[in-house]
């Protein structure tokens, strides 16, 4: 209780000038916050609603909890469910190799054999055929792997998403002029800034249909700030002045998980409803981005550190093991799904995918860099 009291205090000496700081950081385009929609509002309702607080089904003792089985022979990253049913794609982090195999390991295919020199990650589009890829020295290049069309995106663009659609695409721009946020098409040959910003780091999701979501750093007090964007340019404060913000949201852009460090540098993990404005602090030890909502949003599967995690060591990389969570926010119960080195590879999750049938957890693996499935 003494914690989550130092928080509301953070939250009042902070939000009386977040105001002006968003008006500098952003210009003109900062709009009034929607009410049920700001960093008061989110941690109040967390203090009124009961937390998380480990409430977690047992196994039976006679039952055997199965483990994740590796599905990959060498490194992956950048995993998405392909467009074939039951089968997931990823490159190799290394050469840039494309490959595409089943939920449980059999059946690989090489779909790209050519090698990308300074290939570091790739984003997908909801439709497969076209990304954009992130490069050590070009940064961003997008391909379409039906037309072959390759365009170079500038060193200028920092951060980038496509649409939920795949029509469009959102990025972060900051060159001499300033920083703005751009919408654009997929290949960007026709784009326009929907707003200015004096923030030179900024993390984009596009998480409903006109609605996009935004991380923003803050060079000179090390510290961020979530924001939502309409597609229009109305701009809308969620939370601000705190450290490692992430977000993981609902497919309809309904429901958020946001996780933060406080100022006593303990993890805070808080799920958010935007149309009624509820919400509960999951008392778990939860990085938003190790979490993956259900389509319906009345389930969310996080991974949990076995041991307490620290900005330090989210900033430092350390490997922590992690065992994996199905939650239920609304009822505040969870179920061990597995548990990383029971039987098995010890497991910190990188990438997480919930297959669209939602049978399968595929995920890539910190410790070894390789990619896992897990049958639910």
């Amino acid at each position: 209780m003494r914690s989550e009291k130092i928080i509301i205090l953070l939250v009042v000496v902070s939000f009386s000038v977040s105001g002006l700081l968003a008006w500098y950081l952003f210009g003109r385009n900062d709009a009034p916050p929607r009410p049920n929609l700001t960093r008061a509002n989110i941690t109040n309702e967390a203090k009124r609603s009961p937390a998380l607080a480990g409430q977690a089904t047992p196994p039976d003792a006679n039952t055997r909890i199965p483990s994740p089985a590796p599905i990959s022979g060498g490194k992956a990253i950048s995993i998405t469910a392909s467009s074939q049913k039951g089968r997931v794609l990823y490159y190799n982090p290394e050469t840039g190799i494309v490959t595409e195999t089943d939920f449980n390991g059999s059946n690989s295919v090489v779909i790209s054999p050519i090698k990308l020199p300074g290939f570091l990650r790739t984003i997908w589009s909801p439709n497969k055929s076209e990304v954009i890829s992130e490069f050590v020295s070009s940064r961003f290049r997008y391909f379409n792997y039906i037309t072959k069309q390759s365009v170079n995106l500038g060193s200028g663009v920092r951060s980038i998403v496509f649409s939920p659609d795949g029509s469009q695409i959102a990025y972060f721009l900051k060159n001499s002029e300033g920083g703005g946020i751009y919408l654009a098409s997929p290949d960007n040959q026709e784009s326009k800034k929907i707003l200015n910003t004096r923030f030179s780091k900024v993390q984009l999701l596009w998480p409903g249909k006109d609605l996009l979501s935004l991380v923003a750093h803050d060079e000179q007090t090390d510290r961020e700030s979530l924001f939502t964007l309409t597609l229009g340019g109305r701009l809308t404060k969620i939370l601000d002045n705190l450290s490692h913000i992430e977000t993981v949201w609902s497919r309809e852009g309904e429901n958020v998980i946001i996780s933060f460090f406080d100022e006593h540098d303990a993890l805070q993990t808080v799920r958010y409803t935007v149309a009624t404005g509820e919400s509960r602090k999951l008392d778990t030890e939860s990085r938003a981005s190790q979490c993956m909502w259900t389509a319906a949003a009345q389930v969310v599967l996080c991974a949990v550190s076995q041991t307490p995690m620290s900005s330090a060591a989210l900033e430092n990389k350390s490997k922590i093991a992690q065992d994996m969570y199905e939650i239920d926010p609304k009822l505040g119960t969870k179920k061990l799904l597995f548990s990383s080195g029971s039987g098995g590879s010890k497991i910190q999750i990188a990438e997480l995918l919930l297959s669209p049938a939602e049978d399968y957890l595929i995920f890539t693996n910190v410790f070894d860099e390789r990619l896992y499935s897990f049958k639910r």
